[in-house]
Formats: C-alpha cells, structure tokens, sequence
C-alpha cells in the first residue's frame, strides 16, 4: 500500500473499523441532511510506460458557453503538508490548465452548489504517479438521495440535496505530482516527451464526482486474498453498478460474502463490469468493463475504466494510465454515461467529440 495514500496508520485502522461495523445505524440517518463520514480512498493515475499520442478535444462550442451549468472554486493550497502529501506553492502556468479542466468539467455537470476543489502540488509522490485524488466526504441518506443506505461523493451529494451538505469542508482533494515533465498548455498539442497536465486535472476530478468505490482487498479485509466493501455497511453509489461477467452484482452476499475470498476473487477476476443503464446505452448496449487485473493494485484496480479495451478509444481518459504525448480534453460517453448512472445531471452525453492522431516520426 503506497504510504501518501493514508494520513498515518490510525486511519487505516479507523477504515477497517468502518468496513466491518454493523450496517444497523439507520437511527443515525433521521435528519434530511443525513450523515457524512470522510473519505480515505484516494485514486492515483500513474503514467503509461506505452507511448499513445493522441488529441481528444473539448466538447465542441462548450468553453464558448456564456455560463457554466456548474461552478468549480478551486483552492490552490499553500505550502504545507496536506493528507500526507507535502505541497509546495503553485505554479502560474499549472493553475492556468486547472481552471481550464475544471472549465471542462463545470460545462458539462448540472449542479447549483458551487463544487471546491483543493489542490496539492505535491512534492513526495512516487515518480511513476502523475496525481491522486478523490471526494473528501461521503454523504448518505440525505433528502433527495436516489438510494437509501448508499454513500455518495459530497459534490454529488450537495447537487441532488440542492445545497452544501458540509459548508466548511472542500469536495474534492486533487495532488498533482511537481517533479512530472507537464505540458501546460490548452491547445491539446502536447510534446511527446511530456504529459497534458489538464488531462490529468480531468482524471482525476472524475475520482472525485465519484468515479471511485468501496471495494478493497487484502488483509484489511480479513486476509490476504479477501474483498471487502462499504463503510458502517453501506455501499457508495459506483459498487451498486459493479457486476461479474455473470451479471451477478459484487453486492450480492448471499454469492459473494462481505468479507470473502470469493469476493477477493471478484475482484481480482479482470471480469467486472459497470451496467448502469447509461453507461450501456454509450457503449453500444454492453455493460463497461472495469479495470480488475489479476494483481490488485491499490490506487487503480476498481476504479478506472478497463485498459486493454478503452487505451485506444475516444473513452481512454479515465484508464489507470496516462502516456506522454496524450491530450484528452474530452471525459468521453461512456465516463459521462456512468456519471449519470451515479445520479449527476449532465448537459449531454451526444456532443460532438473530435480525435485528432499526431504524425509522430520519433520520440526523443
């Protein structure tokens, strides 16, 4: 487990303790506002060893919008240690292509609850690792939620409630790693020696709107080869799409016992799929297969769209890795589709997409 991923080893603990308490805590629930717990599953986006160049633009017309259907306030954090991660002060350039992403994000999301960001740029990260992030929060049977016992990311929460269920809290936690080679640029014409920074601005607020889950593996979970999902029992809203090849929900414990091997082997089976309704409808009618190789990798098993089937497809923005030269400012219809099968209001899922292949006769 890599270590900038927890505070210290009493939140590990405290997050074994909140996948194996009893689910019998509806008393808790009784207010419309419901309950929030904080989230300590943060997901990272490493770069790809495989070198894919390609040029996804944005939506078309939607940056020239004269307003954004939602508002991102992004808090560029100062130096400092946060979660972990040790920050430094931001760079111009840096915070320049974040807003731009978060723009991205902003026009395409239906939400009358301005979404905060804060953002770390990190300086002990893994080389390999480009960022990590994810929602700060969790929030569960509130009033309007679409699913009893069911934890939702905070900025999803705070949309369907219609105001900010944790006022004093950010939404999303986003670190990007300093020591990277960037491109910062917009214009999506990034050198192939370097990695699109708003790319993974994009990647990884995606993890925050609540493309991220509470399945877990290993002995956290009562032994090597065990899965485990949930905190105080329940689900989040991502685990109650997730499927076998079989069509057999991971939350089936009668099939899978919560903890169990057999779940372990679920998800670690490179056979698990996300069958919301649009999510299908923008993969031609097929269930989307999730990234769960035979090794789990914590950090990525889970909660990226599968590699060997989306690396090479308009859709490849929210696989596990990210290659030089790649710029995708497009979250893509099949991401778009599970945000809505999450409960998020979008402005289209058919909005023309445009991929531009670079010429490339070397790669320095």
């Amino acid at each position: 487990m890599r270590g900038f991923r927890f505070l210290c080893w009493f939140i590990v603990l405290a997050v074994v303790a909140l996948r194996v308490a009893p689910a019998a805590v509806q008393a808790q629930f009784s207010s419309p506002e419901g309950v929030t717990v904080p989230n300590t599953n943060w997901i990272e986006v490493v770069a790809d060893p495989a070198f894919r160049p390609v040029r996804i633009a944005p939506p078309e017309g939607l940056l020239e919008l004269q307003g954004a259907a939602a508002t991102f306030t992004v808090n560029y954090l100062a130096a400092g240690l946060y979660y972990g991660t040790r920050c430094a002060s931001w760079p111009e350039q840096a915070k320049l292509a974040f807003d731009y992403a978060a723009r991205i994000w902003g026009s395409l999301l239906s939400s009358p609850v301005p979404i905060v960001v804060d953002a770390c740029w990190a300086t002990n990260l893994e080389p390999w690792v480009l960022g990590f992030g994810g929602t700060n929060d969790l929030q569960a049977n509130f009033r309007n939620a679409p699913q009893i016992n069911t934890w939702y990311p905070v900025a999803l929460a705070n949309a369907l409630y219609g105001s900010d269920l944790s006022p004093n809290r950010s939404d999303i936690y986003v670190a990007l790693n300093s020591g990277i080679p960037w491109y910062f640029g917009i214009d999506g014409n990034t050198p192939q020696q370097n990695y699109d920074f708003a790319t993974v601005v994009l990647h990884e607020l995606a993890h925050g709107l609540g493309f991220l889950g509470t399945m877990w593996y290993g002995p956290d979970c009562g032994g090597e080869n065990h899965g485990c999902w949930g905190y105080y029992g329940y689900p989040d809203s991502y685990d109650r799409f997730i499927q076998n090849g079989g069509r057999i929900p991971l939350l089936n414990t009668a099939v899978f016992p919560n903890p169990s091997a057999l779940l372990g082997t679920e998800l670690t089976s490179n056979n698990l799929y996300f069958n919301g309704s649009s999510a299908r409808a923008a993969n031609g009618g097929n269930p989307v297969k999730i990234y769960a190789p035979r090794i789990w990798q914590p950090g990525s098993s889970y909660a990226h769209l599968d590699y060997d089937t989306f690396k090479d497809t308009p859709h490849r923005l929210m696989v596990y890795a990210i290659s030089a030269g790649a710029s995708v400012h497009h979250p893509g219809s099949v991401t778009l589709g599970i945000l809505r099968d999450l409960g998020w209001g979008l402005v289209s899922l058919d909005l023309p997409l445009k991929v531009y292949l670079p010429l490339i006769t070397s790669r320095r």
